[in-house]
């Protein structure tokens, strides 16, 4: 394999993996590498469980692999496109009436420590931020932990750039009220 396919876009390497010729399964783990760690945050962070994430996690390489041999144009927005598929199983997961049943391992019972209150406020901040009703949750993501443009986030969840404004002003707004009871105690 002399070809350098780490310079491909990604359009031209899902068009690769589309082709299921010999160099498909290169072009797919290269878009695999690409796109992996922004789509495990995503998961991660919508869900607020590990396990979860990571079983939905690579429900969506599956399921982007297998979308190959349906999709039958060329696919310009490869990330976003994958990021649809994450986006549409964990609302899926969430769903679920076995969504939010906590696991024995995701207990960590440590003694107290000076990383203790960090860790807590970590916590307070995830807690928060999964209260958020899951559309102004998944604006918030996109926009303030992904980094996405107003454009790319209107594009993923199939509504306009206005009303994605609208969902992070809320999300906000809601997670300063809530958070607002701790960032006062720590100003003590």
């Amino acid at each position: 394999m002399g070809k350098n396919f780490a310079e491909y876009s990604d359009a031209d390497l899902y068009h690769l993996v589309q082709q299921k010729g010999r160099d498909a399964e290169a072009a797919f783990t290269i878009l695999y590498d690409r796109l992996s760690p922004r789509i495990y945050k995503y998961c991660r962070r919508v869900l607020g469980h590990q396990g979860l994430a990571e079983d939905i996690f690579q429900e969506t390489f599956i399921k982007f692999y297998k979308s190959a041999d349906q999709q039958d144009r060329r696919m310009t927005n490869v990330a976003g496109f994958v990021l649809k598929i994450a986006r549409n199983l964990c609302l899926n997961a969430k769903s679920s009436k076995y969504y939010g049943l906590a696991n024995l391992e995701d207990f960590n019972f440590s003694t107290r420590g000076e990383q203790y209150e960090d860790k807590e406020l970590l916590e307070i901040v995830k807690s928060a931020v999964e209260c958020l009703p899951i559309d102004y949750r998944e604006a918030f993501i996109l926009r303030d932990y992904d980094g996405m443009s107003y454009p790319e986030i209107a594009e993923i969840l199939s509504i306009s750039i206005p009303t994605v404004k609208i969902r992070i002003f809320r999300a906000r707004k809601k997670l300063r009220k809530i958070l607002s009871p701790y960032v006062n105690d720590l100003s003590k």
